[in-house]
């Protein structure tokens, strides 16, 4: 049976950009189980049947899978790729608006009596 812990690991890693592979390595040099993690991505990628029934890794699953290679941390910080970061449009938006209500106040202090005069008129 599929440990939960595990697949949803594995689900976060993959969401956040890091392939299916370097998601198995983490949770393996982390201490988990290799039966298990492989267990979990041979489930996630579709090698095995329903969830609540005892579940077998399929043959050609298992020889897809490379051994492990004992790394560092430091090692294995170079090799993971970075998930791409977006660009941050809500700042540019509200400082963009921040910076136009500056302008406006500006414009309101330096003409006050045109617009004093101007709303009186329409009021």
């Amino acid at each position: 049976m599929v440990r939960q812990d595990i697949l949803a690991g594995l689900r976060n890693a993959v969401e956040r950009g890091y392939s299916i592979e370097q998601a198995r390595n983490t949770l393996i040099n982390s201490g988990y189980n290799l039966n298990e993690v492989n267990e979990a991505v041979a489930y996630m990628t579709g090698g095995l049947a329903g969830v609540g029934q005892q579940q077998q890794i399929q043959p050609q699953q298992t020889q897809n899978i490379k051994p492990i290679q004992p790394q560092n941390s430091a090692q294995q910080t170079q090799t993971e790729e970075k998930p791409k970061k977006k660009f941050p449009w809500m700042v540019v938006l509200l400082s963009t608006f921040l910076i136009a209500l500056v302008i406006v106040l500006i414009l309101v202090l330096i003409f006050k009596d045109q617009v004093t005069e101007l709303l009186q008129k329409l009021f």
